[in-house]
Order: C-alpha cells, then structure tokens, then sequence
C-alpha cells in the first residue's frame, strides 16, 4: 500500500481507514526518520531533541536554483554536479552564488601529524596531484629540547623546491629532514640517536 494524501474521505468505509492510515503514517516516519530524530514518544524537557537533524542528505539539484528565492525566505542550501561530474556544495541568496567545496581550492589546507620513526626511516606527510605553496615545520621533542626546521615548499609539476627558513638544534637532536618522491613530500628521522618521535606542521595553498 502506497502513500496517499487523500485519506480519510467522507464517503470511505472505517474499515479501510486505518490499514491506509497505517501506510500514510508509515512512509511519513521513515522520510523524516532518515534525516531527523523521530521520537515515538516525546522526550520531555530538557532535554528534548524532537525533529533534530542527525545529518542533512542532499539529491544534487536539477536545475541549479536562479532567479529570486521564494518570497519570505534568504537563501538556498544545495549541491550540485561540477564540471568533473563531482558533487560540491554551493548556496545561492537570490543574487550572489557562493561556492563552499572543494575546500582546498577557497581557503589553506592544515595538515599536523607525528610518527615513531626508526633512524633514517621517513614517512609520507603530504601527497596531492595538484600545484602548491605552503610552510612546514618538521620537528622532535624530547623534553627539555625541541629542534626545529621550519620551510618554504612549492610544487609545480615536477618542479619542487623546499628552502630552509629558520631551523634550531638546542643540544645533541637533530630535526627531521623534508624531501619529494614525485608529488609525495616525506620527513626522515636523521637524527643518528635512534628511534624518535618525529612532527610536522604544514599549511598549504593550492595553486591549480
């Protein structure tokens, strides 16, 4: 038995009421239920979370909304298909379309991460196909010393460039060292005291 907005009418039979009732209430459940809390029950206040959102589910639209937004409203909240055929998300206040993902092309990446690492083993810490610019610090901290280097990277293709800024190596520890493999950027522990614990702190901005 399907949905149907119809039910009761006044000519219908109170016998076949309910079971269509049943239906109507059951779809009705399951489509807010996806995304929203159904309570059965009221929880009582506080706290009480009736109708909460557990997550927005977004259908990417067709078309893409124009023109002014319905009368009494501010905005509208969307996804859609970009040029790859990838879903983004974008909102449109009737003049003015603001587009949110993919984030890494609107605002910097931060990436901060620290490994174990065996002398003279390195690790993969940062690893995209596009071109970019950023600062790293790459470091190990052994109480009562930290040593440091902090970076200029940029990324162009096959063109890579790491200079060194700023660095300091207060006592016998030495910081880990930053080199490429293709597009992947890695940090050795080239200490020479063994096993450390090595860090990294990277802001990036994509360049293509």
């Amino acid at each position: 038995m399907t949905f149907n907005p119809d039910i009761p009418v006044a000519t219908q039979s109170p016998g076949v009421f309910p079971a269509q009732n049943q239906a109507n209430m059951g779809r009705l459940k399951t489509i807010i239920n996806s995304d929203h809390i159904f309570n059965n029950t009221a929880p009582g206040i506080p706290p009480n979370n009736d109708g909460t959102h557990r997550r927005v589910t977004l259908t990417n639209s067709s078309p893409i909304p124009t023109g002014p937004v319905p009368t009494d409203t501010n905005g509208i909240f969307y996804s859609f298909f970009d040029a790859n055929n990838k879903s983004q998300l974008a909102f449109w206040d009737g003049t003015i379309r603001q587009i949110l993902t993919p984030y890494e092309t609107l605002l910097p990446i931060k990436v901060v991460g620290s490994q174990s690492l065996l002398n003279n083993a390195d690790i993969s810490i940062f690893n995209v196909t596009y071109d970019w610019a950023g600062t790293v610090y790459s470091y190990i901290s052994v109480s009562p010393n930290i040593v440091w280097q902090y970076a200029a990277i940029i990324r162009v293709g096959s063109t890579k460039t790491i200079k060194n800024i700023e660095q300091d190596e207060p006592g016998p520890l030495h910081f880990p060292n930053l080199f490429f493999t293709g597009t992947d950027l890695r940090l050795r522990n080239t200490d020479g005291n063994g096993t450390q614990t090595c860090g990294w702190s990277i802001i990036v901005n994509r360049l293509s």
